[in-house]
């Protein structure tokens, strides 16, 4: 399965309102050093820093981004807390009462990605007419469910435009189904249903890393380094959704894709050349193992960091709450981090709140969450068993004076691994391995497949 975000803007344009707009919330005073801005999380990895960035650098002010779900940045822009607000259409439409008159002004459009199996032919989606007509090929059309009003419970944003856009009349005999679990890249990586074709995201991703680039480069530097071209940054903030578009908009949207097939044979290339072609086959091949994909609520508490040094009680209390986050986050369709951060699970795992008075101490916590679902966090806790849970997968304890020089050492001999092989030494092998390792652990990735031959039996001698 590859996953790609389409600019799908006629066909996205078939659903009413999510046109994004920022308001501001109240008069700045004259003398204003900093703003406050309230955003939910689609615009706040829509571009955001780019804009707030440039402002503070033409302006001098300072510009703080406090982030929330809907009813969050609502709140803000009510109460006063907000100098200006991110919002959809038709949530901003609620808090009209609270902008300043004139201040409104959209920004911008949502953009949809879809995921596709791999090895069907690439579809045309690039006008409305077309995009509906490869859906209708489809045997079906899996899509986040929605249950309940946009942004309420079982229900985001993002959900109920797709539940709504299969309800429109063009989209008669499209073949579709909400997902019952999650989102709909998750029913597709488990075989529940099928999208029209394949697409060709950024090919590097993997590739480039394995052949030494830092491994969050950007497209743009990859096209620089790989192919001498200069990509155009003149159109970062361009309003897409406005017509007709100039020429120059049109070859910087181009530029988006344009290289992709350049880079691939180049990466690919260079991984020929350096004996690592394999390395890739293999990484490509366990990502379609559909247990990735796949996590049971019972299970949840495996993702957290930091459990080693919580006594029995709080671990199991740890276990409790992150069983409900990924129930919540399943039921409501949200990132686990958004429901409950990481930081909270292990803030009330240690203090275990029995009221909500207790609970409100808890800073870690969300507002919002605390507000609505401090009864459900309290009963978790309390549901938690007081015995001893199996630790199988924790690391028991602080380490020992012995596994701190392991752990040093085997450091030391994975960054000489790196500088020879001229590759990021997180690439090889992690923190977190390496002091499993020290601990004697042996059933760890840098022991499997290509990375037991090129680093793996080097670091076992230092043991």
């Amino acid at each position: 399965m590859r996953i790609s975000n389409l600019k799908l803007g006629a066909a996205i344009g078939l659903v009413a309102g999510l046109a994004i707009t920022l308001s501001w919330a109240a008069p700045a005073a004259a003398q204003t050093r900093e703003v406050i801005v309230g955003t939910p999380g689609f615009t706040n990895v829509g571009g955001l820093e780019i804009i707030t960035k440039a402002f503070e650098a033409e302006t001098g002010i300072k510009v703080t981004v406090k982030g929330g779900g809907m009813d969050d940045i609502k709140k803000l822009a009510t109460d006063g807390t907000a100098d200006a607000v991110f919002l959809p259409a038709d949530e901003m439409d609620q808090v009209k009462d609270a902008i300043k008159a004139g201040t409104r002004k959209r920004i911008g459009r949502s953009y949809q990605g879809l995921a596709v199996m791999k090895g069907a032919k690439v579809p045309d989606i690039s006008t409305k007419e077309k995009f509906i007509a490869v859906l209708k090929t489809a045997n079906r059309v899996m899509h986040s469910r929605c249950n309940g009003t946009p942004g309420g419970q079982g229900c985001t944003k993002t959900a109920y435009m797709l539940s709504s856009l299969f309800d429109l009349p063009e989209m008669a005999g499209v073949k579709h189904a909400p997902s019952p679990y999650g989102e709909g890249g998750d029913a597709l990586a488990r075989g529940e249903g099928r999208l029209p074709g394949p697409f060709r995201p950024h090919e590097d991703d993997g590739r480039a890393a394995l052949l030494g680039f830092p491994a969050q480069i950007g497209y743009a530097e990859l096209v620089r380094q790989l192919l001498g071209v200069e990509l155009a940054k003149g159109h970062a903030r361009t309003d897409w959704s406005r017509r007709p578009l100039l020429q120059e908009q049109l070859a910087y949207a181009a530029d988006d894709v344009r290289y992709l097939p350049a880079i691939a044979a180049a990466l690919g290339e260079r991984l020929t050349a350096a004996g690592r072609r394999a390395w890739f086959d293999e990484e490509s091949a366990a990502l379609r193992d559909i247990a990735l994909y796949r996590v049971e609520p019972a299970e949840a508490w495996r993702r957290l960091k930091g459990l080693e040094r919580l006594d029995n009680a709080a671990f199991s209390a740890a276990r409790a709450l992150a069983a409900w986050r990924e129930r919540r986050a399943m039921a409501r369709n949200l990132p686990r981090g958004w429901v409950l951060p990481d930081a909270a699970i292990h803030q009330l795992a240690q203090s275990r709140p029995r009221t909500r008075e207790q609970l409100s101490h808890a800073d870690a916590v969300p507002p919002g969450t605390a507000a609505r679902a401090a009864d459900e966090l309290i009963a978790a806790i309390a549901a938690a068993p007081d015995d001893a849970p199996p630790r199988d997968a924790v690391e028991a304890g602080r380490p020992d004076a012995l596994q701190l020089r392991l752990e040093k050492a085997l450091q030391k001999e994975l960054s000489v691994i790196a500088g020879e092989l001229e590759i990021q030494p997180e690439i090889l092998a992690t923190r977190r391995e390496l002091a499993a390792l020290a601990r004697g652990a042996r059933e760890l990735p840098v022991l499997a497949g290509w990375r037991r031959s090129v680093v793996g039996e080097r670091l076992l001698a230092v043991l």
